[in-house]
């Protein structure tokens, strides 16, 4: 029987066959799912719109509907309220947030009966101590609730500026979009095809054409990681003829906003940006002025364009790990990798299963 594997599902197998097993066999699936995934998502669902027409409002839109409202292991949820997602501890930054946002939390916690003296600051100082401490699942479903809003609130703000800095910083870089989302597949000899989704083909202000993916991050990418990427050169091997291509690339922005503060006196107008005194240090002939700081927020985000060519080694090495997969898969063999349980301690969604039998994380999806 012929296979339609999916990049995605080619490198699950690659890291561990069983845990390809549980996932696209027996169709278990963690109950939660990640922030970043979510984000990321919701991201490049404005920027096809955002590439598409060129217009910000309508990609914000975008933005907006698809990170409020989304699905979890096929049902849908309201995101800001949903206690199915772990988030980061660095997604919550406290200086982007509007009145409108603290308000939100404030009466969330009104509703929930948990409204205390508190800022939002301390209680999800107070959360995340918690939850590094005991995990996530030793918050109460109110405390879940609470610091999801907040990181939710946070991240919605991060989206808003980086979908901003990308149509003022990466779209003059785009002399012409070749493909958004473009469906792809290649087919063996034995007639298995692997498909999968080419986020953007472009053509940039020098002539060269690339096959990019759009990326969210907290870590640093280096100027190397797109030659590395099995999905982009899988994607480069399908279409580069097509396309003439010259490589691959990511289009990186980073989740850490760049606040851009400006600090001026609200007494004599003095401009204290980058002053560390706690009031106006300017001397006048009555003394010193001792205004208060009025600060005013600019951020951005800071966005990578790197580009690579594709060395024909690393095509090889990509088909031939698809080949693998695709004959591992084909003849059942779902051995663990031991090694791919944990990374530091980011754990596979399937240790406490595959450790212990429990089955309390997992869901069975359709």
């Amino acid at each position: 029987m012929n296979q339609r594997l999916s990049h995605s599902a080619t490198n699950c197998y690659t890291q561990c066959g069983r845990k390809y097993q549980l996932r696209y066999i027996h169709k278990l699936k963690s109950k939660l799912t990640s922030g970043a995934l979510l984000f990321g998502s919701a991201i490049d669902n404005a920027l096809n719109s955002l590439l598409e027409t060129k217009d910000l409002s309508v990609a914000t839109k975008a933005f907006d509907k698809a990170f409020r409202f989304n699905f979890i292991n096929n049902k849908g949820y309201y995101l800001p309220e949903c206690k199915l997602i772990t988030y980061a501890k660095t997604d919550f930054d406290l200086d982007l947030l509007k009145e409108e946002d603290l308000k939100w939390f404030n009466d969330r916690q009104y509703e929930l009966n948990t409204l205390t003296n508190n800022s939002i600051s301390e209680v999800v100082a107070i959360l995340q101590d918690k939850k590094a401490t005991s995990g996530y699942n030793s918050l109460s479903e109110d405390e879940k609730e609470l610091l999801n809003l907040a990181n939710w609130l946070c991240l919605y703000r991060k989206g808003i500026v980086m979908l901003r800095a990308y149509s003022e910083q990466v779209l003059p870089k785009i002399k012409q979009v070749l493909a958004v989302q473009k469906s792809i597949e290649i087919e063996n000899n034995d007639g298995d095809k692997l498909i999968g989704f080419i986020d953007l083909i472009v053509e940039t202000a020098d002539g060269k054409r690339y096959v990019l993916d759009n990326k969210t991050s907290s870590v640093q990418y280096d100027a190397n990681s797109p030659q590395r990427s099995q999905q982009l050169i899988l994607y480069y091997h399908i279409t580069k003829e097509e396309y003439k291509l010259d490589g691959v690339g990511f289009v990186v922005m980073y989740k850490h906003i760049l606040k851009n503060k400006k600090k001026t006196c609200s007494k004599c107008s003095n401009d204290g940006t980058g002053k560390r005194h706690k009031t106006c240090d300017v001397e006048t002939e009555f003394g010193r002025c001792n205004g208060t700081w009025d600060e005013v927020l600019n951020p951005d985000a800071r966005i990578e364009f790197i580009t690579n060519s594709v060395p024909e080694a690393a095509e090889n090495l990509v088909m031939e790990t698809f080949d693998e997969a695709n004959n591992g898969i084909k003849n059942k063999m779902f051995g663990p990798n031991l090694q791919a349980c944990h990374t530091g301690n980011i754990y596979c969604d399937y240790y406490q299963y595959c450790w212990t039998g429990s089955k309390e994380d997992l869901v069975q999806t359709e």
